[in-house]
């Protein structure tokens, strides 16, 4: 497990999970009014200022591992719930404060093998972002993840990731899809994260 990376917020898609940094998507997202739909334009960054509360996040990680032709897959599927939290954007910087619960499934060959829940109370957090078109890259973690028996310590640091605005600006949505090889000992790792954060504007 570890060579799942760390989700974000954001992710996955904040973060994200998780955790596969950096990698940003193709395709069009938004327009420069700070809508979403098709014409290829970009969010407008100055929108993101303020206080969002997320409503939302689900992430999943797929880990496939080809050793001497054997096939493992092992993953995760990660999602929070009763959430109660708050990202404050600036023009550079975020912070975080409130409590959330994340559920977390690991997966062996597809089917679930252990399901896990964690309360995160009296959470803050800091962390800088910066964007290009509709790709914001943050140095710092929007959640905490720690789990007994769960190695989650990749599951954090930078992250990248695309944004949305919908609900006449009033939603935020972030996604992270990233896939990432590795080889190891002669064993091919594949892990592939898929995120979605899904913020309302306060």
């Amino acid at each position: 497990m570890k060579n799942f990376k760390k989700i974000t917020l954001l992710f996955v898609s904040l973060l994200a999970l998780s955790a596969c940094d950096n990698e940003p998507l193709d395709g069009d997202f938004g327009n420069n009014t700070g809508e979403t739909g098709g014409g290829g334009g970009s969010a407008n960054p100055a929108d993101l200022i303020g206080d969002w509360e997320i409503v939302s996040f689900e992430a999943t990680t797929a880990n496939e591992i080809d050793m001497m032709g054997q096939v493992f897959s092992t993953g995760f599927e990660v999602e929070g719930v009763e959430m109660d939290y708050i990202v404050t954007f600036t023009e550079s910087t975020f912070e975080t404060n409130g409590n959330y619960n994340m559920e977390l499934t690991v997966l062996m060959d597809g089917q679930p093998t252990q399901t896990m829940s964690q309360t995160y109370t009296d959470v803050t957090g800091f962390g800088t972002y910066t964007t290009d078109g509709n790709t914001m890259t943050t140095d710092g973690t929007f959640f905490d993840f720690n789990f007994d028996g769960v190695d989650m310590s990749e599951f954090g640091g930078p992250q990248t990731a695309q944004y949305s605005f919908s609900n006449g600006g009033q939603t935020l949505t972030m996604t992270q899809d990233t896939q990432e090889v590795e080889t190891n000992n002669g064993a091919e790792t594949i892990t592939i994260v898929n995120s979605t954060t899904v913020l309302n504007r306060l």
